[in-house]
């Protein structure tokens, strides 16, 4: 049968343009080539060949293979030291005593008086070579009957292994040398330290820094602290030497009225002026030495405060009888 005018003709079916028929077989034609509704429709359309009903082969896009990133291992990382292993730990030759492991913390009951301890109360934990791993830094305290030495510092690294030893006996250069207080970072430990003489006279204060380069201890930048003890002892220098200069009216300015009367019963003419140690406590005050009418020593024992302004002063003179 010739076609309908109007209408088209698919593989022996004549279709009228009847609305809608022409989006149906277009959808059909769309399934038969595998594709999924109309917008497939227009797809299969698109990839067909001239002359022929059926789709063109599409290619297949291709990607090359990805590599694997390639795995490193990391370094290895040393353990860290710990203060529990000090109490095992080997201490160097000091206070008459040869370079020894202690055991529980303390040197061998063999050499006693003398005796040497670590403290493990105020050791520090810190990274001082940068290997990832805490070396331990502790003082170590020695004495021989009650007499304590200059204090060390001892740092160890896992094991424990002593990795240097710090002597502040060699750097204050008194008979005693003490941490005041320190504190540990970046890699470095910032310290506050002490050295005097006997029982507490003539102290000076420092400052220093302990760290590690190319695995060998440092201890550096070590500088003098000007602290209240020693101001208070300069302060009785001057008055002392305002005396023996008669100077009265620099005397005056540094006392109260009732410490000048105090000092000036005892004589006009002074010379010979000695030190006056302040020790760690500046509530103790000192005690000094100065000649009377060019015969008699007499001692004075000077007090100390510090006024509103953070400055100090002398408070009190007081006479403490003849030297002999």
């Amino acid at each position: 049968m010739a076609p309908v005018p109007g209408s088209s003709s698919v593989r022996g079916l004549s279709l009228s343009a009847v609305p809608g028929v022409v989006v149906l077989v277009g959808w059909l034609l769309a399934g038969c080539t595998g594709g999924a509704g109309p917008a497939a429709a227009s797809t299969a359309t698109s990839a067909m060949t001239p002359g022929s009903s059926s789709p063109a082969p599409s290619a297949v896009p291709t990607q090359a293979p990805t590599a694997l990133p390639t795995l490193t291992p990391n370094a290895t990382v040393p353990p860290s030291a710990t203060v529990a292993e000090l109490a095992g730990a080997t201490v160097p030759a000091t206070c008459d005593m040869p370079a020894q492991q202690l055991a529980g913390g303390r040197t061998l009951a063999k050499y006693a008086p003398r005796e040497g301890t670590i403290d493990t109360k105020t050791a520090l934990v810190v990274d001082l070579d940068g290997d990832g791993a805490a070396e331990v830094v502790a003082r170590y305290d020695c004495g021989a009957g009650g007499v304590g030495w200059p204090q060390w510092l001892l740092i160890y690294s896992h094991g424990p292994v002593l990795r240097g030893a710090v002597d502040l006996g060699a750097y204050g250069k008194q008979e005693h040398a003490n941490v005041d207080r320190w504190s540990a970072s970046g890699g470095i430990v910032s310290l506050t330290w002490s050295s005097y003489e006997g029982a507490g006279f003539e102290f000076n204060h420092h400052t220093s820094r302990l760290a590690m380069a190319g695995g060998k201890v440092t201890f550096a930048d070590t500088k003098p602290v000007l602290n209240e003890s020693r101001e208070a002892e300069a302060l009785v220098k001057k008055f002392l030497n305002a005396a023996v200069a008669k100077d009265t009216r620099t005397m005056k300015s540094m006392v109260s009225g009732a410490a000048y009367t105090e000092f000036a019963r005892y004589g006009t003419n002074w010379s010979g002026p000695g030190r006056c140690p302040v020790g760690r406590d500046l509530s103790e005050g000192c005690e000094t030495v100065i000649v009377s009418d060019g015969s008699v020593g007499l001692i004075f024992r000077f007090g100390f405060e510090r006024t509103s302004t953070g400055t100090v002063r002398i408070s009190t003179i007081t006479f403490g009888g003849d030297a002999g």
